[in-house]
């Protein structure tokens, strides 16, 4: 039944739920690697591309969200993000700082009544040590999502956020807005904090913990994010 439904123009969406369960091709039949996994690897090298593109200013806007909606996918996966960050220029961050992020995490989680609609929603830890110039600048914080708080189009120019995924199935066909993220919220945080004539000559770490996958918005925001301050 599922080699029925694949073909060389098989969706992301179909792919991408195959290949989460299929890590491991040794154990699959010969067909599962050439019918499922190496699509599904066209895919993602697609989606790369239009991720550093936009980052890079050589794909336009409309193009560019036209291209991560075309997929079809809210997010990749945890299985499937880490490889596509690597690709992208993003490397992860440091373990001591993936575990008491996440300690802090569950600190405020805990905090947090279960009927509450901040209980549903995503949490960051966000560490900076920055230098440019003579100034230097580090810190950390909670981070929480900022949907409410900003308008869509705020700070596009800087870190644009394209819509995808849906809310809930009632609302199935509106798509979940993306420019409040705690990913958007966080780096743009950390390009207020360097200011405008600070951001390409800054250089030093920025980590960040969110406690969901991360979904196509936010993978391009990294990577717009890595362009626009190299250091």
């Amino acid at each position: 039944l599922i080699r029925a439904r694949l073909s060389d123009d098989s969706p992301a969406v179909l792919l991408a739920a195959l290949a989460r369960g299929g890590r491991s091709t040794s154990e699959m039949p010969p067909w599962w690697r050439e019918e499922v996994m190496r699509p599904w690897g066209r895919h993602l090298r697609r989606l790369c591309r239009a991720l550093q593109g936009f980052a890079d200013e050589r794909l336009p806007r409309a193009q560019y969200a036209q291209e991560l909606l075309s997929f079809q996918l809210a997010d990749l996966g945890l299985a499937w993000q880490a490889p596509l960050l690597r690709a992208l220029g993003v490397t992860g961050g440091s373990k001591d700082f993936a575990r008491s992020a996440a300690r802090e995490v569950l600190r405020q989680r805990r905090r947090t009544d279960t009927s509450s609609p901040w209980a549903l929603r995503a949490l960051g830890v966000l560490s900076w040590d920055l230098r440019s110039g003579s100034r230097a600048m580090a810190g950390r914080k909670l981070v929480f999502t900022g949907a409410r708080n900003m308008k869509a189009e705020t700070d596009a120019d800087r870190l644009l956020s394209v819509d995808l995924g849906y809310v809930e199935r009632r609302a199935y066909g509106r798509l979940y807005r993306r420019h409040g993220d705690v990913e958007r919220v966080a780096l743009l945080e950390v390009m207020k904090i360097l200011g405008e004539r600070c951001v390409l000559d800054a250089h030093g770490t920025v980590e960040l913990f969110v406690d969901r996958a991360i979904c196509l918005s936010c993978l391009g925001v990294l990577a717009q994010f890595r362009a626009k301050v190299p250091g």
